[in-house]
């Protein structure tokens, strides 16, 4: 921890030779011959030392007789200096632990699971602090209108047809009701293309092994539109069936994930990581409250560690990093347009494009309260 000012030091040693004045500082049982010590060493801190938040470690001291006088030489220094975060380690019945919280005190037990909470409420005290001026970037985010959602959760076709009213991209795709029709459009696309599941009531369609890679020739895509919808019969049988969404394969991209989650407290949360095994194995995601601007997407997406990924590591060539910024902040700017009933969205995976060539959702899963069918 950062040590105390020197002339500071000095000070409390003249008070009390055999102190330990460097940080932590402490006064020695000293105190109990002299109490106005408690009041003097905590200030010495708070003003000479200029720390934002102060932890006392009294222990069952808090128990004893003296720990009255202890507690208003205390609360002397917390009343010159509010704004300071101010934690009590200590030992006491629950009548005088409710004291020193109505006092203002943060009361902990154990001096490990107080440091933890100084930490996070420092975090916390430093991103609300820093939100007004950030809450404003140069670019602003996307004006959108209201967003109607549908009544039950939608398949993945129509959630991609109500995301691209925002002006989020997708792959070229197609959903197609026979196999016929599925054929037309890989040949539209261009082979090879990817046939997926196409049902509202199931939304995790690589688990039932209705999600086909790399089908390359229309033979393989008669055979695909039977296998797929067999598997679904099988692992769903009650499920609606719409079809079987037919679309072109993106090669070349990096894979990441957006996402939104509905956070009781804050509202629509958006979520951006890498894709595939990395959200799932780095946990390397970043979070910030819907709407922002694309400068603030940018600065979300340079910040997780496997940025360099996106912005050319080892001779790879820069991802399309403007082109997703800006589909990050239309889907923060779309949570927001949606309402309470939205409960969360899952673009996983958008392929990031070479540099000039775009960023597309590859799937989509919009969920709205009350929405299963």
């Amino acid at each position: 921890m950062p040590e105390m000012p020197a002339a500071a030091q000095q000070r409390l040693r003249e008070l009390v030779p055999f102190c330990a004045p460097r940080n932590p500082v402490d006064a020695t049982a000293q105190v109990s011959n002299e109490i106005t010590l408690v009041r003097t060493f905590t200030e010495s801190m708070v003003k000479d030392g200029g720390y934002a938040s102060v932890l006392g470690f009294f222990s069952m001291t808090a128990s004893s007789h003296r720990w009255p006088a202890i507690r208003e030489q205390l609360n002397l220094v917390r009343e010159a200096y509010p704004d300071r975060l101010y934690v009590l380690s200590v030992i006491v019945p629950p009548e005088r632990r409710d004291e020193l919280e109505a006092d203002g005190w943060v009361v902990h037990e154990d001096p490990t699971r107080a440091v933890v909470a100084i930490d996070a409420m420092g975090r916390f005290g430093a991103a609300f602090a820093a939100g007004p001026a950030d809450a404003a970037p140069s670019a602003p985010a996307p004006t959108l209108p209201m967003v109607t959602l549908p009544a039950v959760t939608p398949s993945e076709a129509e959630a991609k047809q109500l995301l691209a009213q925002a002006g989020i991209v997708s792959a070229p795709e197609a959903a197609c009701a026979t196999a016929d029709a599925a054929v037309a459009a890989a040949e539209r696309f261009g082979f090879p293309v990817v046939m997926k599941i196409l049902s509202p009531d199931i939304l995790h369609k690589s688990e039932i092994g209705g999600v086909l890679l790399d089908i390359g020739d229309t033979a393989a895509v008669r055979a695909g539109f039977d296998l797929v919808l067999q598997r679904a019969r099988t692992a769903a049988p009650a499920a609606r069936i719409d079809g079987v969404l037919v679309a072109k394969q993106l090669k070349g991209g990096v894979e990441c994930i957006l996402g939104i989650h509905r956070d009781p407290v804050f509202g629509p949360m958006a979520m951006f990581g890498l894709g595939g095994i990395f959200v799932e194995v780095l946990k390397d995601v970043v979070f910030r409250r819907c709407p922002f601007g694309p400068e603030t997407a940018e600065a979300m997406i340079r910040s997780i560690k496997g940025a360099p990924l996106l912005l050319g590591a080892r001779g790879r060539k820069p991802a399309d990093v403007k082109a997703l910024a800006e589909m990050l902040s239309r889907l923060s700017a779309f949570a927001a347009a949606a309402g309470d009933r939205l409960l969360s969205i899952d673009l996983n995976p958008v392929f990031a494009m070479p540099e000039g060539e775009g960023a597309f959702a590859v799937d989509a899963v919009i969920e709205v309260a009350g929405g299963s069918h």
